[in-house]
């Protein structure tokens, strides 16, 4: 029986140690990241004014620290690649509970993909390295991407991927900026030709699950006296006022609004301003935040 409970003991420290190791790995993950954007929202350090929400459009389209420059509001940039609207409310709620509210959301919308069902994700990716956190635990737990012991065990919030030491390299094509932009620096790579599709919309395509989250980012706005607006960007493909149509359908007017672009300026029409059909380099960036600063002014 004295052996029994020594080697009770001996299994109870060694796993002891094995958990305190991993909660150590899991801070080597999460300070290794060049993003810390998540990270900042976590520990209460996302007070500002203004805050996007986007894919890699909201990332690379709309320069966070012009518009703070021209509204003299502190504003940031939280758009991820390939982001999509669930993860967009995932990100507004984190952003609430840890943070005061800003006074203005900007939600870009990706035009007329936002709402399909394969075109954008929820980014797993970007909370798996701070699963030191027990809410992002929670959240990939919920998402099916972590057991359910994980609560209990940091072992179980360890995947393969966290096993590699060496500090990740920073994007040098489109690197993050002072305010969470990614401007796409690349001003030698255009597309060629506008991307012609057709000018339709079927509600068939849609997750439902999406058009919720959406709805539920106007009512987290509206709870929390937050302005939304929803801001359609140019692409070098064809415009689709359909999907537009549709969009404008599900916006609640008492908090909601919708912007534009301006589809008749012809820097819009000009190659040389994009990075390919979907993406404005910095140029176009700039024009298109000249743009919306111009927008934002006309609210005050």
């Amino acid at each position: 029986m004295k052996r029994f409970l020594i080697y009770i003991s001996l299994f109870g420290l060694l796993f002891f140690i094995a958990e305190k190791s991993i909660y150590f790995l899991l801070g080597k993950v999460k300070n290794n990241q060049v993003d810390k954007r998540l990270e900042y929202v976590l520990d209460g350090k996302m007070n500002k004014d203004i805050v996007i929400f986007g894919s890699s459009i909201g990332a690379g389209n709309i320069l966070a620290g012009e518009i703070q420059k021209a509204q003299n509001l502190q504003t940031y940039n939280l758009s991820y690649h390939g982001s999509d609207a669930v993860f967009h409310k995932f990100l507004l709620e984190t952003l609430l509970k840890f943070n005061q509210a800003p006074k203005k959301v900007i939600l870009v919308i990706d035009n007329p993909f936002y709402f399909k069902k394969e075109a954008l994700t929820f980014r797993n990716d970007v909370l798996k390295p701070l699963s030191q956190y027990s809410y992002i635990n929670n959240q990939l737990i919920e998402n099916q991407h972590h057991s359910f012991y994980s609560k209990y065990l940091y072992l179980g919030r360890l995947n393969k991927d966290m096993l590699r030491f060496k500090r990740k390299n920073k994007n040098q094509q489109n690197p993050l900026d002072d305010y969470g932009s990614q401007p796409l620096l690349n001003l030698d790579k255009h597309p060629q030709s506008i991307a012609v599709s057709a000018n339709n919309y079927s509600l068939e395509v849609e997750d439902p699950s999406k058009v919720e989250a959406f709805k539920a980012v106007q009512n987290l706005c509206k709870e929390n006296g937050i302005e939304l607006i929803c801001v359609f960007t140019p692409s070098f493909r064809s415009h689709n006022t359909v999907f537009i149509k549709r969009f404008k359908a599900l916006i609640n007017k008492a908090v909601s609004r919708v912007y534009v672009y301006n589809v008749s300026n012809k820097a819009y029409k000009n190659k040389l301003n994009y990075y390919d059909a979907a993406h404005l380099n910095i140029k176009g960036a700039e024009i298109l935040t000249s743009e919306l600063n111009t927008y934002l002014s006309s609210l005050k």
